[in-house]
């Protein structure tokens, strides 16, 4: 998958995805495989790492430096620029890597009952394979998923699947409180997000879940996606408009 390739639409609503608080019955406890390393950055003095850009289809197993990827201390902007350049091959061409990016399968424990949607955190999300299957059928243009390396109670089979959802849209500068612009160095972002609005432009026309590339903890979904949700009674997950500039 290229970033690049992706089309863009302009007519049409997006909808920020949240946890279904009443539906959290269940226990979920993981972790990705691997990491980029947080990042000392000598320019804005921060000491940082990204939370929401994941890659859970990224396999570097096969590198005899993967163990590498499993030590998350901060490291200088030489060092994580080194580290990304050594993988970056290994991602969607554009894909953007900040230091904390995390990468492969998604390990951990589990129990349910679980929803259709279910949620690691307000950022980390998966979904029931026959959900998955379900909204496919009925067009939604869904993200990459993967199936996670989950301990289960001995009763439950493990029918989840981690959404691989990439950060493609922007939200635009009128969505920030009054702050420093991002970092030119290492690219931190230290403004808060009052009201998130969506860059129009920015919008891809072959996928119906995304993130915003510069706050990628939400989790966004086209109308097309939130329709199939309601139609099909998936449960999980609550949706709240945002606005389109």
């Amino acid at each position: 998958m290229e970033f690049l390739l992706y089309r863009i639409r302009v007519d049409m609503r997006v909808f920020d995805c949240n946890p279904d608080d009443s539906r959290d019955d269940y226990e979920l406890d993981g972790t990705s495989k691997w990491g980029l390393p947080g990042v000392k950055c000598p320019t804005c003095g921060s000491t940082w790492g990204t939370t929401g850009v994941e890659y859970p289809t990224v396999d570097i197993s096969d590198e005899p430096f993967a163990d590498e990827y499993t030590r998350y201390w901060p490291v200088s902007l030489e060092e994580l620029e080194r580290l990304t350049a050594r993988i970056r091959s290994r991602f969607p061409e554009g894909a953007p890597l900040p230091p904390g990016t995390l990468f492969g399968t998604l390990t951990g424990k589990a129990s349910g009952p679980f929803p259709d949607f279910v949620w690691l955190s307000s950022w980390s999300l998966l979904i029931k394979r026959d959900a998955y299957a379900q909204l496919r059928a009925k067009n939604v243009r869904m993200p990459a998923a993967i199936a996670p390396d989950l301990r289960l109670p001995k009763n439950q089979v493990n029918d989840l699947l981690v959404l691989e959802i990439l950060p493609l849209v922007s939200l635009t500068s009128a969505s920030f409180l009054p702050g420093d612009e991002p970092c030119k160095s290492c690219g931190r972002e230290g403004r808060q997000v009052d009201v998130p609005i969506i860059s129009r432009d920015s919008i891809p026309a072959d996928v119906d879940m995304f993130r915003p590339r510069n706050f990628p903890t939400y989790i966004l979904g086209t109308e097309r996606f939130k329709q199939a949700v309601d139609e099909l009674g998936l449960k999980g997950m609550v949706f709240q408009e945002l606005a389109l500039a």
